[in-house]
């Protein structure tokens, strides 16, 4: 099943913040990627229009509107998933769209996509940096998260401990960073957090287990470690 299939699902819609960040871990990680997210918009004006990419079921648009934000659209695949952000946020204005094909729009000053482009491969990543270009001002800002693989053996041993694992892509910083010049960025600023999957994290049985064995893991080789690198980056003219 492709991951836009996945959440194209009623109930998968319905549950994924509760299934990945209502848990302490969960909200570990949700606090973490605001908090980066919060970081790189430094410079954005409040007034600006601000587009939520992938914004599924308004996570991120939510502290965008908490930071002050007036102008955001959220466009994602899933009719369900903006069934529920417009629930939360009716005020705000939300699109049913494919990111490999945006309508056209007011350009944008700012576009945030978060726990999106990591699951993409990289002509999938060049074919959504264009249409992204397309919509934003020149000098626009763009911010966005991949997962890098710090070892080629992480993806093993992270699927060995903490099962399904399929959904995500990783990457070289350094094959993103030519695709994004490649496609009329300017890299600004890359910031790296080393992480587990926040489904992985769940509260419940089973997660002493799994922090031991990836404290294990850690003590014998802590090379297998991946991270989520976030890029803010600016469309040139």
């Amino acid at each position: 099943m492709r991951f836009e299939d996945f959440y194209k699902e009623r109930q998968n819609a319905k549950l994924y913040e509760r299934k990945r960040f209502s848990s302490t871990g969960g909200r570990m990680v949700d606090k973490i990627e605001q908090d980066v997210i919060c970081d790189l918009l430094k410079g954005v004006s409040k007034n600006g229009r601000v587009l939520d990419l992938g914004c599924g079921t308004g996570r991120i648009t939510s502290e965008l509107v908490r930071l002050g934000y007036k102008k955001i659209v959220g466009v994602d695949i899933s009719e369900e998933m903006l069934a529920e952000a417009k629930g939360k946020m009716p005020r705000v204005s939300f699109m049913h769209s494919s990111m490999f094909s945006l309508p056209k729009m007011e350009s944008f000053d700012a576009c945030v996509s978060v726990r999106v482009i990591h699951h993409l491969r990289y002509a999938q990543m060049g074919s959504v940096f264009s249409q992204v270009h397309k919509a934003l001002n020149a000098g626009g800002t763009f911010i966005f998260d991949t997962n890098r693989v710090v070892s080629p053996n992480a993806v093993t041993k992270l699927a060995n401990l903490f099962g399904r694992f399929s959904y995500n892509q990783f990457s070289d910083d350094e094959a993103v960073r030519d695709l994004l010049e490649q496609h009329g960025f300017e890299v600004n600023a890359m910031e790296r957090r080393f992480f587990i999957p926040p489904s992985a994290l769940n509260a419940g049985r089973g997660l002493s287990a799994k922090l031991r064995s990836m404290n294990r893991l850690l003590e014998r080789n802590v090379s297998w470690l991946c991270a989520s690198t976030f890029w803010k980056v600016s469309a040139k003219s």
